[in-house]
């Protein structure tokens, strides 16, 4: 049996190699019953998130598609890593109301993504066409506080 990636601490699949679990386990109607009974862990998606108006994306949900405002002038949907999205906001949606982010995620979109360095030298995510609708997956309300400044919600601190 050849098992490469596969070792089980506190019941739970851990990436530990092939040396590891044939150490541990000598018995193999023992490693199948832990086997079988051990909790899977879940990866989280590659989550991209994009900010935009509250109407603009209830729009997109009608159409089942979203188009910002920069893919027509600029040629692609501009994104941020959980990392990013304060400065973003900070920077592009200063004193503007109305803002949700959107949860995307991007082994689902169906256009092209493409990271590229942005002016302040980090890499950003860029949708190069039409985002479907189903590879968002959810949808936060983005208000500044009474001081102007956004405060990173709860769900974005949740992916790091």
């Amino acid at each position: 049996m050849n098992i490469a990636f596969i070792g089980i601490g506190d019941n739970k699949l851990t990436n530990v190699g092939a040396t590891q679990v044939i150490k541990d386990f000598t018995n193999l109607e023992d490693f199948s019953k832990i086997l079988q009974s051990a909790e899977i862990p879940r990866f989280p998606m590659n989550t991209i998130l994009h900010i935009t108006k509250r109407q603009q994306w209830e729009q997109a949900k009608n159409l089942g598609k979203y188009r910002a405002d920069s893919l027509e002038s600029e040629g692609f949907i501009h994104c941020s890593k959980s990392t990013q999205i304060l400065k973003v906001a900070k920077r592009f949606f200063d004193n503007q109301k109305e803002l949700v982010v959107l949860f995307i995620d991007s082994e689902k979109v169906q256009a092209e993504i493409r990271y590229e360095p942005a002016e302040i030298g980090e890499l950003f995510p860029h949708i190069y066409g039409e985002l479907n609708i189903d590879a968002v997956y959810q949808v936060i309300d983005f208000e500044a506080g009474e001081d102007g400044l956004f405060e990173l919600p709860q769900e974005v601190i949740d992916l790091e």
